[in-house]
Formats: structure tokens, C-alpha cells, sequence
């Protein structure tokens, strides 16, 4: 259902170098745990359960939950624009900063003429 009432857009927008730079850095850093997590994590929770019983093994277990929530939550949520919602044709984006807000506006409206300015009230 929720396929089928979804709604997708495309588009490009600008980054900067060091926002592009970061959220690579970000992804990286978020899949290296994960992986960390899998690979590392059931081997030593093996081994930790043959030699210290269960409570080494829960405290792993949690440990290999949290890392990639945390990695994600530190390295990727909400750092970079987020579509809120689209209607009649109009996208609507959540912003991180003001700064990426204009830069994103001028990159859209390139190439079209200026609106044109609202009377003084």
C-alpha cells in the first residue's frame, strides 16, 4: 500500500565540496560499522559466550545494535535535504542550514526571470 500511495520526485541539487565531502565521509563511516557490526560482532559474541556467559554476550549484543544507530544518528540523519512533501507538482524541502536553503533556490531557478517584488505594506 504504502508503494502504491507514494509519491517520488528528482532532481539535482548543489553541494559544496566539504558538504559532498562529508556525507560520503558519513555513508563510509555508517557502513564500516555496520559491517564491523555483523562480521565483527557474532564471532565475538561466540567466543565471549564460550569463555564469560551470558551477560558478556548481552553486552555485545548491545553493543552491535547501538554502534550503527549511533554512526547513523552522528554521521547521517538529517544532514542533508529532506522532501516533506509534494503536492500539485510543488516539492516541498526541509533545509539543513539557510545558507544551503538559498544556494538550492538559486541553483532551481536558475536560467528564469526574477519574480517580481511584492508591494511594500
Amino acid at each position: 500500500v504504502m508503494m502504491i500511495l507514494m509519491r517520488r520526485t528528482n532532481g539535482e541539487l548543489p553541494f559544496s565540496a566539504d558538504a559532498w565531502a562529508a556525507w560520503k565521509k558519513g555513508k563510509l563511516i555508517f557502513a564500516l560499522t555496520l559491517l564491523a557490526a555483523i562480521f565483527g560482532g557474532v564471532p565475538l559474541m561466540a567466543v565471549a559466550g564460550d569463555r564469560f556467559g551470558g551477560p558478556a554476550v548481552l553486552l555485545i549484543l548491545t553493543a552491535v545494535i547501538a554502534a550503527p544507530i549511533v554512526a547513523y544518528v552522528k554521521f547521517l540523519r538529517n544532514r542533508g535535504p529532506q522532501c516533506t512533501r509534494i503536492d500539485k507538482g510543488l516539492t516541498f524541502l526541509k533545509i539543513p542550514s539557510d545558507a544551503s536553503a538559498q544556494r538550492i533556490q538559486q541553483h532551481l531557478s536558475a536560467g528564469r526571470a526574477a519574480p517580481a517584488a511584492l508591494p511594500a505594506t
